[in-house]
C-alpha cells in the first residue's frame, strides 16, 4: 500500500475519497487537515506533498520553469469551475452594467496570474471585444503570499499590459468602497457595491458555453513527478478513484453536480448534461487550449503550451 500526502479544497466531488468512502487502488490518501491559509502559496514555497488541487494558470506557468520545487505532472481531472470571477462586485457609480463596460475601467483580483483572473479577461475579450490591454489591472494580494511574486509574473507580462500591484490585502475592498477601482472580485459585499452577475454568473457561463462547448474550469489534479516515476502505474490508480469519487458524490447528492447550486438545476441539466465536470483531455481540449494561448498571450507562459504535454503521458488518450 502507497501511502501519499493529499491536500485539497473544500469540494463536494472530492469528498468520497478525501472520507475514505472511495479508495484508490493499493494507494492510502493521507488528506492533510491543515489550513495553510492559502494552499496554493503554501505549496508555491515548496511545501512537500504529493496529489493535490491546484490552479490551472498556475501549473502553466510553473511547467515550463523546470523548477525543481515545482516537478509535477497533472491528471486530467477537473475540479472546480471558474466561479470566483462571476462574483464580481462594481461600484454603484461605475457605470458597468456588464463585462462590456470594463473598458477603461479600473477592475481587480487577488493575483493578476490568477486562473479565475485569466478566465474574466478571456470572457471579456471573447465576448464582448474588450482585450486585456483596454483594461487597467489591480492585484491585491500582499506580496508575502501573492502567487505573481512567487511566480515572477512582473518580470515575464508583456509591456502593454497594465498591472498594479498593491502589496495589501485590504487593498482592493477599501478601493472599491471608495471608487479608487470600479470592480473587483474576492471583495466583501458592501452598499457602496453591487454584483456584476446578479444570476451568480448563469447568464455568463451559459452563454460561453454555447459560443465554445465548455465552462471555464479553475482547478487540476497535480502528482508529484517523483511518485509516478518511481510508481507508472499511480495516474492511472488515481484518475480511477476521483472519477468514481465525482460518480459517488453525484449520487449522495445531486446538487454537486451542478455547476451554480444556486441556480435552476433542470436549466442547467439540459444545457451542460449530467456530468458538467466531465474529466479526460478530449473533452477538456477547447478549455485547456483557450487557456494556454491566453496565458501566452499576456507573459504568464513564455512559450504556447502543448496541452498535451502537460499531462502523464499514461492519460494524454482520456
Amino acid at each position: 500500500m502507497l501511502k501519499l500526502r493529499a491536500a485539497f479544497m473544500r469540494n463536494p466531488r472530492i469528498y468520497p475519497i478525501a472520507e475514505g468512502v472511495v479508495k484508490a487502488k493499493d494507494i492510502e490518501l493521507d488528506v492533510d487537515p491543515e489550513d495553510h491559509g492559502d494552499l496554493f502559496a503554501w505549496l508555491l514555497d515548496g511545501n512537500p506533498c504529493d496529489v493535490f488541487e491546484f490552479s490551472i494558470s498556475h501549473y502553466m506557468t510553473t511547467f515550463e520553469r523546470h523548477d525543481p520545487r515545482w516537478d509535477w505532472v497533472a491528471l486530467p481531472m477537473f475540479l472546480a469551475k471558474a466561479i470566483p470571477f462571476v462574483e464580481t462586485r462594481v461600484h454603484v457609480d461605475s457605470g458597468i452594467e456588464s463585462l462590456a463596460d470594463i473598458r477603461g475601467k479600473k477592475v481587480g483580483s487577488g493575483d493578476f496570474a490568477m486562473t479565475a483572473a485569466v478566465w474574466l479577461r478571456v470572457a471579456a475579450d471573447q465576448l464582448y471585444g474588450v482585450p486585456p490591454q483596454d483594461v487597467s489591472w489591480f492585484a491585491g494580494r500582499a506580496r508575502h503570499r501573492s502567487h505573481d511574486m512567487q511566480l515572477g509574473i512582473e518580470e515575464t507580462l508583456r509591456p502593454d499590459l497594465s498591472v498594479t500591484w498593491l502589496d495589501d490585502d485590504t487593498a482592493l475592498d477599501r478601493m472599491l468602497r471608495a471608487g479608487e477601482i470600479d470592480a473587483a472580485f474576492g471583495v466583501k459585499p458592501d452598499p457602496a457595491t453591487r454584483p456584476l452577475f446578479p444570476d451568480h454568473g448563469a447568464a455568463l457561463f451559459a452563454e460561453f458555453y454555447k459560443r465554445h462547448g465548455y465552462v471555464p474550469v479553475n482547478h487540476i489534479l497535480l502528482v508529484r513527478r517523483q511518485i509516478v516515476d518511481e510508481n507508472p502505474w499511480v495516474p492511472e490508480a488515481l484518475y480511477e478513484a476521483f472519477e468514481a469519487s465525482k460518480r459517488a458524490a453525484y449520487q449522495r447528492d445531486p446538487s454537486t453536480s451542478l455547476v451554480l447550486p444556486e441556480e435552476d438545476a433542470e436549466a442547467q441539466l439540459t444545457l451542460y448534461g449530467p456530468d458538467p465536470y466531465a474529466s479526460g483531455v478530449a473533452a477538456n481540449r477547447p478549455m485547456l487550449e483557450a487557456l494556454a494561448r491566453q496565458s501566452y498571450a499576456e507573459g504568464l507562459t513564455q512559450s504556447l503550451l502543448d496541452v498535451d504535454q502537460l499531462f502523464w503521458e499514461g492519460l494524454r488518450n482520456t
